[in-house]
């Protein structure tokens, strides 16, 4: 008990540092996004952002994204990308020059255009993860993205929050942040953007959480 209150105590001032720094929005969206309201161009937009990514930081995905959004109207029309499909791949290849992921993006919208959201929600809802990674793109870690971003239970193994969980001895971020979820009634997801997004305002999170958090499988 003095080891998950501890580890509470430290995610709130995590929270807290973030709040301040002008993140509060995030943890907003972060909170509210549900599986039950999510739809084609919510699902589209998140699993774009995901791809382009994909082996990318978040700063370089950021400066992209507005533009290839507006591209492709918001994915509003998904007649429109269908109709347009050469013309609308040319024009994002040149605010993004990598095809593969362009062609992904594209792909997937035109495979929500013929099967419909709803069928797709209801392969998400009933099959999670290992239906997601049908998608191109999509992977064993790229997954776990996804899901969170879209309403889903789970914490992403990213490179910040194996180092967290890593250095204060726990096997992996999701068991992590479900142990901080459990204890404080916030979403996993919450918690994983919060401590996530910490690591990336912070160069020295690793030392100071270490500091912060005296456990016996922690190393300073």
């Amino acid at each position: 008990m003095e080891n998950i209150e501890t580890l509470a105590r430290v995610y709130f001032l995590a929270k807290k540092y973030v709040i301040q720094k002008g993140f509060s929005n995030e943890i907003d969206w972060q909170d509210q996004v549900s599986i039950s309201n999510l739809n084609a161009q919510s699902f589209l937009k998140e699993y774009s952002w995901v791809v382009l990514a994909s082996g990318l930081s978040d700063k370089v995905v950021s400066k992209v994204f507005p533009k290839i959004k507006t591209i492709l109207k918001g994915w509003s029309s998904l007649e429109y990308i269908a109709c347009n499909y050469d013309f609308i791949e040319n024009h994002l290849l040149k605010v993004f020059n990598n095809k593969l992921k362009i062609k992904a993006i594209l792909d997937t919208s035109l495979i929500i255009y013929s099967v419909g959201f709803e069928d797709t929600r209801t392969q998400i809802q009933k099959n999670g993860l290992m239906f997601l990674k049908t998608f191109k793109f999509i992977g064993d870690t790229t997954c776990y993205h996804l899901a969170k971003n879209i309403g889903l239970d789970f914490a992403k193994p990213d490179r910040h929050l194996l180092r967290i969980s890593n250095k204060i001895g726990y096997d992996s971020p999701h068991v992590l942040c479900k142990l901080i979820s459990d204890y404080i009634s916030e979403k996993i997801q919450v918690v994983d953007l919060v401590l996530w997004r910490y690591a990336t305002l912070d160069s020295n999170y690793e030392k100071k959480l270490g500091e912060l958090m005296p456990f016996p499988n922690h190393t300073p």
